[in-house]
């Protein structure tokens, strides 16, 4: 069958987003019933980071079949393949879209040359993102109505069921969930995705993390130079205060943090904080700093930091804070068109109460994802009874800002010995790529063929499992770590290569 090829529409990760999608070199093709009705568009990319993000996600696979009717709420990659020579309709818009590839001297004039540097990943066509399509036409009742429905719907089907087991997204926001032509959202881009089963190992690629707006903001602890230092600050002030929490770590952020993580999406999440959820442009403190303090706060008692702890709430909030963070365009975009002032006032207001209880509290509270749902399909009935009463968000009396810091260090149950905390781990994962380049493999495929493997991969995850260095178990010396530094601003490490490469996330 011949495939039509398509024009770029958009950068999208490493590569670049083709709809229609773009011919493989090979006969074979992906669901070609799909290709037929155009609903598939491809992703087109440098071969390493094709064949990375693809095996990536085929990691995931087998976890994500655990999840009744999981390809509803995912949006997954169908194949990999090599590309056919682009037509000159594939080539329109290339060099104004394709920033990701012209940065690597790839360009209209030249791709059909550097074929064998390319790769293809096929995927459905998964429509507007969340983003988009909250800009797109007026914000009605009936608009909102679908969202919050939408919303609940990952929350319930797809968001709860993963980190149950295991899995854990660590990149949700408007931009990453897809809305297609049924009004219908799937989950994109597990690129920063982790699977975890030890609460006491922290992987490699969640420490030396940057601020992100999307993540709690306790993601920028994992790392020696806090470990260390907190330490250090609680062998001379074992019972340390709020405030004195808040000055080490502020300290600590500015004289070393910033300068090794990068300063990421720190400005603008404070931004969203304190104007557009809190609004509060000339709040005293800094609220990340404050969120930071309150979260040290209630792990640490009598000199023992509890470590564990602190990251099973990150891990417990993580994916829920970046859904959640969905709502932000609502109540910061200026190009929302709403259908009156009215609805635009009411909405408003019960998101920021939405995202005051459960995005500012959890520095200190679990988010609990069932009364979550609860509030979002209250604010769903005040949408359909049209009419405005107090904030169905609490069902009660809201708390005054003043009160969202309140310590709530009871809730500790266990502790790290700070004796015994030795260093942060970096668990490197490898993986072996092996990829027909002339045709498509399905993630199906994949999983089947590792299926036959299971004893072999029993025993690497054994091994793997045996060499690991966990948190407990490495001991902090008086000289700094030598670590490997983590990839600057706009780049990522080569799981493969280990080099820091480009890499432009919307």
């Amino acid at each position: 069958m011949q495939i039509k090829g398509g024009e770029a529409i958009a950068a999208g990760g490493f590569g670049c987003v083709f709809r229609p999608p773009l011919k493989c070199s090979s006969k074979k093709s992906t669901h070609n019933s799909s290709l037929k009705n155009n609903n598939m568009v491809s992703k087109l990319m440098i071969q390493k980071y094709g064949e990375e993000e693809y095996y990536e996600t085929a990691r995931f696979l087998d976890i994500l079949e655990k999840i009744p009717k999981y390809d509803h709420y995912f949006l997954l990659p169908q194949g990999l393949c090599s590309p056919s020579a682009l037509k000159s309709r594939d080539l329109i818009n290339f060099d104004k879209k394709c920033n990701n590839l012209t940065r690597k001297n790839i360009t209209s004039a030249n791709v059909n040359e550097k074929l064998k540097e390319l790769r293809v990943i096929q995927l459905y066509d998964g429509g507007l993102d969340l983003e988009k399509y909250i800009e797109k036409e007026i914000m009605t009742n009936e608009k909102l109505l679908l969202i919050n429905n939408q919303i609940v719907r990952l929350m319930k089907k797809a968001i709860i069921p993963m980190n149950r087991l295991g899995l854990y997204h660590f990149d949700l926001k408007a931009a990453n969930i897809m809305m297609n032509e049924k009004n219908k959202s799937k989950i994109i881009d597990f690129g920063l995705s982790q699977y975890i089963e030890d609460f006491d190992e922290i992987p490699e690629d969640l420490t030396y993390r940057p601020c992100q707006y999307n993540l709690p903001a306790t993601n920028i602890l994992f790392n020696n130079e806090f470990i260390e230092e907190y330490i250090n600050f609680l062998k001379t002030n074992p019972i340390p205060s709020m405030g004195e929490i808040y000055k080490f770590i502020y300290d600590l952020y500015y004289g070393t943090l910033e300068s090794e993580l990068g300063p990421g999406h720190f400005d603008f999440k404070k931004q969203v904080l304190r104007d557009y959820i809190l609004e509060q442009p000339k709040m005293a403190k800094n609220i990340i700093f404050t969120y930071i303090s309150e979260n040290l706060h209630t792990y640490t008692q009598n000199g023992n930091f509890d470590i564990t702890n602190l990251f099973k709430h990150f891990l417990h909030n993580a994916d829920i804070y970046g859904l959640l963070m969905s709502y932000v365009d609502i109540i910061h975009q200026n190009g929302v068109h709403w259908l009156n002032d009215d609805l635009k006032k009411s909405m408003q207001s019960e998101v920021r109460m939405l995202l005051k209880k459960y995005i500012i509290n959890s520095s200190y509270e679990l988010i609990d994802k069932q009364e979550c749902i609860q509030d979002i399909e209250n604010i769903n009935s005040m949408i359909l009874s049209k009419t405005s009463k107090k904030s169905l968000v609490t069902g009660k009396k809201s708390k005054p800002i003043s009160d969202t810091y309140t310590s709530n260090a009871s809730k500790v149950k266990l502790s790290i010995k700070l004796s015994k905390i030795k260093s942060i781990t970096k668990k490197m994962f490898t993986k072996t790529l092996s990829v027909n380049q002339n045709n498509i493999r399905t993630l199906t495929e994949r999983a089947s063929s590792r299926k036959k493997s299971s004893m072999k991969s029993t025993k690497r995850s054994s091994r793997k499992k045996s060499n690991s260095q966990t948190l407990r178990q490495i001991r902090l010396s008086s000289n700094k770590t030598k670590k490997r530094k983590r990839c600057p601003n706009g780049t990522r490490r080569n799981k493969k290569t280990g080099n820091c490469e480009p890499y432009d996330r919307k």
